[in-house]
């Protein structure tokens, strides 16, 4: 079927779509299972280069060229030219418009493009061309910059010839390697088996009932919980504003970028009508597996009747989860984690500390933390 003029002359994206090929190339890229970095060895190359401030000294090289691999994923080669970076160009596309939404979602994702612009497809040498070109000095840009242009050059033309499907996993890999990691967050080795396990989840449960900042401390201790139960999953927690996070609830757990959980995560009191609203919501979005942790009902005395629960179940058609406590989600762990309470004591620890840094939560928040949780503990 032939397209019309006004289909190849113009290549459109919704804001969802955009943000639906980042959140899965964000998934993709969490899931370590998945060999990326052995998939496309040339473009590791290319990616190392454009990251490396000693080789390629221009900053917006790396963000700019992730913008094209976003628009090849979004589009195959019969329908978008990934130099074409202005839609009144042949197979042309908006790139500003992913270059924006890019920008915000990098930075809500700690993922380090090198630069902070919040639309760096609109800095030099790309501002006044419609077209990415093969040489600095046709672009009018810095000649000085002319060596880290040629590699970024090259690796736009690597990004032409692939697929859709692998330019989704490029973007994972680019992801994958620029995430920031928080290297401070020791692991504790813990001793002393179920006594210490239960020792660990009364000062864990204390201090989600004392500490919530805005919520993160809810959000930190889910994710924390559910990365322990299963590590071999991308376990995401939504950041406090974050616009880029389009999946339903605070919390998902995703497997090779198929999110199957979607948790709900409330440090304050919740009724059966909230619960049943999120579940509504999730269902509606294709997840028939969700959690609701009302982490404060129990201290509240605002208990669900789980019978309630049982009948959303019924009338949704799917599997919903109450936790009415950080206590009761504690024990869940107990019982479904896959190694000793030695071993869940010490990855539940260093899990919570990698989640409260994640989630920017307050300094007096992390010290909180180790005073009030980690050193309480018989550690070796």
């Amino acid at each position: 079927m032939t397209k019309s003029s006004e289909e190849i002359f113009n290549n459109k994206f919704s804001g969802e779509e955009i943000q639906g090929c980042l959140a899965n190339a964000n998934s993709l890229a969490i899931d370590k299972s998945v060999p990326l970095e052995n998939n496309y060895p040339a473009i590791v190359k290319k990616i190392d280069f454009l990251s490396d401030e000693k080789r390629c000294k221009a900053k917006t090289y790396l963000a700019v060229f992730t913008v094209g691999v976003i628009g090849r994923a979004l589009r195959s080669s019969q329908d978008l030219d990934v130099l074409a970076t202005n839609k009144s160009l042949p197979k042309g596309y908006s790139a500003q418009q992913i270059s924006v939404a890019l920008a915000s979602f990098a930075k809500y994702q700690n993922i380090n493009l090198r630069t902070r612009s919040t639309n760096p497809i609109n800095n030099q040498p790309f501002f006044h061309n419609a077209r990415i070109l093969p040489t600095i000095e046709e672009m009018k840009g810095r000649l000085g910059l002319g060596d880290a242009y040629t590699g970024f050059y090259e690796a736009l033309l690597e990004i032409q010839t692939l697929e859709s499907s692998q330019a989704q996993e490029v973007l994972a890999l680019i992801f994958r390697m620029s995430r920031v990691q928080y290297h401070g967050v020791e692991r504790s080795s813990l001793t002393g088996g179920r006594e210490n396990w239960t020792q660990l989840i009364t000062s864990v449960d204390e201090f989600v009932k004392k500490y919530v900042d805005n919520g993160r401390v809810g959000q930190a201790f889910v994710a924390a919980a559910l990365s322990v139960v299963w590590p071999h999953q991308e376990v995401t927690t939504k950041l406090i504003n974050d616009p880029s996070f389009s999946s339903p609830g605070d919390v998902v757990v995703s497997s090779k970028g198929k999110l199957w959980l979607a948790a709900e995560v409330k440090q304050k009191p919740q009724s059966i009508e909230d619960v049943a609203g999120f579940a509504k919501d999730a269902k509606g979005r294709g997840v028939d597996r969700v959690y609701f942790a009302a982490l404060h009902n129990v201290l509240n005395n605002n208990e669900i009747d789980r019978e309630k629960i049982r009948k959303i179940e019924q009338d949704l058609n799917l599997a919903l989860t109450l936790f009415e406590s950080s206590e009761e989600l504690l024990r869940f762990v107990s019982t479904a984690g896959p190694e000793s309470h030695d071993l869940l004591g010490s990855e539940l620890i260093y899990q919570m500390k990698l989640r409260l840094e994640e989630l920017a939560c307050e300094v007096y928040v992390l010290e909180a933390f180790e005073e009030e949780v980690v050193r309480s503990l018989n550690q070796n």
